[in-house]
């Protein structure tokens, strides 16, 4: 089972198997590579090995070559009382773990989950869309790291290095989480028809930015088929490409002034409980400005005074009115303080 995961790799190991964690260590280093439970055949491999193969200090191993100790199977024959006087108390810890007599708890490696691979190309390259292969070699890399740790990737940075200049950084990412190379590419394409390159292509370099564990999405079972894509799908691909920036929500505020009644946030964000007041008239198309009136209008309805804003240094004193035009348009319009009329927005 460990050879299945190795030899893809194309690591160089060596393995042993004892029956206490130095023995193995101690095997393995020599580069036994057997697997077995004999322990007296096991003793026997330890008995032979010398011992600059163990993990003694260098001190310890001078003193016992001085008394003519060259081996661990003739260390292991001297008395452990005889030992203990004669040497420090390192040597005999170390003896007892190796032996299995004394406890020995471990303290397993375990290599943060970080994604980072760099590729030389085999040639230069200095068409865009001719990267799409060896970006795919990377990519499924990325989704073997990712499915033996059952995670998903957030955020990639892909590192275009050209020849004699500065590298180029593209950055994608997944509102949902992706593992699947095929998922990825799709993305980085988005990304890739929106940039001209300055010099050839020597290197690629893909680094994973965020990373974490799968998450179980419940769906409803009443909803039906809502389509191939998620919301966060299609997020993910208008990010790709139009720019992360350029893909917002949009959600209410409880500000009274027309300005901020709504504002941008980030996609599918939870929009928070504003409660709306059913009597008051608002218009479908609010003007980016308030521009002056220059029409003869007939007021319909009105006033509704907004005198508010002073927390913020941003004051507004107005009062508000729902108009019709000559034309047959219905406007809202207001007047400040200062006996000013101004168009604000247009009723559908």
């Amino acid at each position: 089972e460990l050879k299945t995961h190795l030899q893809p790799l194309q690591v160089s190991y060596q393995y042993s198997c004892a029956y206490s964690p130095l023995a193995a260590r101690l095997l393995a280093r020599v580069g036994l590579n057997r697997v077995t439970e004999d322990k007296q055949l096991l003793s026997q491999y330890i008995a032979q090995q010398p011992l600059g193969a163990t993990e003694l200090s260098y001190k310890s191993i001078d003193k016992l070559s001085r008394v003519g100790i060259h081996k661990v199977g003739e260390l292991v024959n001297l008395p452990m009382a005889e030992l203990a006087r004669r040497f420090d108390i390192e040597l005999v810890n170390y003896l007892g773990r190796l032996s299995g007599q004394f406890k020995h708890p471990v303290d397993f490696y375990h290599p943060k989950p970080e994604f980072c691979h760099y590729l030389e190309l085999l040639f230069e390259i200095e068409n865009v869309q001719w990267l799409q292969r060896p970006l795919q070699n990377l990519l499924v890399k990325l989704e073997h790291f990712l499915k033996l740790r059952d995670q998903l990737a957030h955020e990639l940075v892909l590192q275009l290095h050209q020849r004699d200049t500065d590298k180029v950084e593209l950055i994608v990412t997944s509102a949902a989480g992706e593992y699947q190379a095929s998922k990825w590419i799709k993305l980085f394409a988005l990304r890739l028809e929106n940039i001209s390159l300055s010099a050839p292509v020597m290197a690629l370099t893909l680094n994973a930015k965020r990373i974490a564990d799968r998450t179980t999405v419940i769906a409803d079972l009443f909803a039906g088929n809502q389509g191939k894509q998620s919301p966060l799908e299609l997020i993910s691909l208008l990010q790709a490409k139009l720019g992360q920036q350029a893909v917002k929500g949009l959600m209410l505020s409880d500000d009274p002034r027309p300005d901020l009644a709504n504002q941008l946030c980030e996609p599918l964000q939870e929009k928070p409980k504003i409660a709306v007041n059913p009597h008051i008239i608002r218009p479908s198309i609010l003007l980016p400005k308030p521009c002056e009136l220059r029409d003869k209008v007939l007021i319909v309805r009105g006033p509704e005074r907004l005198l508010t804003g002073w927390w913020d240094n941003k004051p507004m004193h107005r009062d508000y009115f729902v108009a019709r035009s000559k034309r047959g348009q219905w406007l809202w319009i207001f007047r400040n303080h200062q006996q000013q009329w101004f168009v604000h927005g247009i009723f559908s």
